[in-house]
């Protein structure tokens, strides 16, 4: 048993603190803080953190393959405090060969006012290698290099951090629950296909985004993938929109998408995936006060519920749209019932759905929604089209559209401000067994060309 109270590191050939022998270890206080080069700051393997826990002030490495490695630690609570709400104060990761903090089989993990930096330079698989972010439907992204990878972990907190510019992912996960990222920046990650901001193979619990920049990063922004039957997962994204006047863009404390429209790797900005295998899978998100910009030739959001069996729902609520192949995308398949609105958000220069509602063939669940309150489309002028991306081939305001089964689709469209498309306003379709039922109620406008 070690224990450790105003622990003060720094070396630059040798590792900080190392704990791998077994038995238990703390460090306690508040002035805690290891500053390494080409050695992880701290490695701590096959070793308990006690009750106790890890505090730190800060932890700092330059070049090291792994700046914060954790191996199978227990319950112990692992800290970066930082001071304050200063940047950088907890220390700064950067130029890692491997990953900046790899995080495996660890509890009740704390990070704050760090900076994970340039991580990730020798990878050992592409991206769109199927142990990376190529399929996570039948794959796994156990072998992909980032600023920070976590893997069977639980009770994730980070705040205040900058995860940028690292050489694959920015922040990757697998089996991790009750994760939770505020007043971070996560951008410049990867440069290649399917390199991502933020990578999870089975998020589970409560998880929560707030007052983040996911942007910029050379793929999805946001990839969510959830295999594991029996899983439960809430997903809160939250910011604060400030409405601008067309053509000016939306700002809020939480932006998803790219700065500038790239289409090279560009996917999606955030992808919520299932896959078929799985049964009981029950997933729910909710998106309040964000922006989604330049996410063509990717959709903004795309929501796959399409497990064998479990529920879907939650709300996006005063939320803006901008320059995307698609804005709302829901594409329900198999078993998964529940119910998803959108609300009161703003949809402008899409090519193709802004909100969508489909049942791919087979669905045999029950999929609801209320549609109300949008405003698709710019008003400030009568030109046909101008609320889409430049040569829409499939403009839709609002669409359901049942392909096949013997399930259903029930929508509520009523209030919502649709004009300046190419296609149609609301189109409804169906095929198969059942039938989508819609009830609409208010006003929209379709000019078409």
């Amino acid at each position: 048993s070690v224990s450790n109270d105003a622990l003060k590191s720094r070396s630059d050939t040798g590792s900080g603190l190392v704990a791998t022998g077994g038995g238990t270890v703390n460090a306690t206080g508040t002035g805690n803080t290891i500053d390494t080069t080409t050695r992880p700051a701290l490695n701590v393997k096959s070793t308990t953190i006690g009750a106790s826990g890890l505090t730190f002030q800060s932890i700092s490495a330059n070049g090291a393959q792994r700046g914060i490695a954790l191996n199978t630690t227990g319950g112990g609570a692992f800290t970066v405090t930082g001071t304050g709400t200063t940047d950088g104060s907890g220390g700064t990761i950067h130029n890692g060969t491997s990953r900046g903090a790899e995080i495996i089989s660890a509890n009740n993990i704390s990070l704050a006012n760090m900076n994970f930096t340039g991580n990730g330079t020798a990878q050992t698989v592409v991206g769109s290698d199927t142990n990376c972010g190529g399929n996570l439907r039948a794959g796994n992204n156990l072998s992909c290099v980032a600023n920070i990878h976590l893997q069977t972990v639980s009770n994730v907190t980070l705040t205040n951090l900058n995860v940028t510019n690292g050489g694959q992912m920015g922040i990757n996960g697998n089996n991790v629950a009750n994760f939770s990222l505020s007043d971070s920046n996560v951008t410049g990650n990867g440069n290649e296909s399917f390199e991502n901001g933020l990578t999870f193979q089975n998020l589970t619990g409560t998880c929560s985004i707030t007052n983040s920049m996911i942007k910029n990063n050379a793929a999805y922004q946001i990839d969510v993938t959830n295999i594991a039957s029996n899983s439960t997962l809430t997903l809160g994204i939250t910011g604060t929109r400030t409405n601008a006047v067309y053509p000016l863009v939306d700002t809020s404390t939480t932006e998803i998408g790219k700065d500038v429209q790239t289409d090279t790797f560009t996917n999606q900005s955030l992808l919520l995936d299932s896959v078929d295998t799985a049964t009981s899978v029950n997933m729910t998100l909710n998106v309040t006060g964000v922006v989604f910009k330049n996410s063509m030739p990717g959709n903004s959001m795309l929501l796959n519920p399409i497990a064998g069996s479990g529920t879907f729902g939650g709300t996006t609520t005063n939320t803006s749209f901008h320059n995307t192949a698609g804005g709302v995308i829901i594409q329900a398949q198999n078993g998964m019932s529940g119910t998803y609105n959108v609300t009161n958000s703003e949809f402008n220069r899409v090519n193709l759905q802004s909100i969508l509602y489909a049942a791919a063939n087979p669905y045999t669940g029950a999929l609801q929604g209320t549609v109300s309150g949008n405003h698709v489309g710019e008003d400030t002028t009568n030109s046909a089209g101008v609320g889409c991306e430049p040569n829409p081939g499939n403009c839709n305001g609002i669409q359901v559209n049942f392909i096949g089964g013997s399930g259903s689709i029930s929508t509520r469209i009523e209030n919502n401000r649709i004009q300046q498309v190419s296609g149609n306003a609301i189109q409804v379709g169906a095929n198969g067994t059942a039938s989508p039922a819609v009830n609409s109620r208010g006003w929209w406008r379709s000019r078409t060309r």
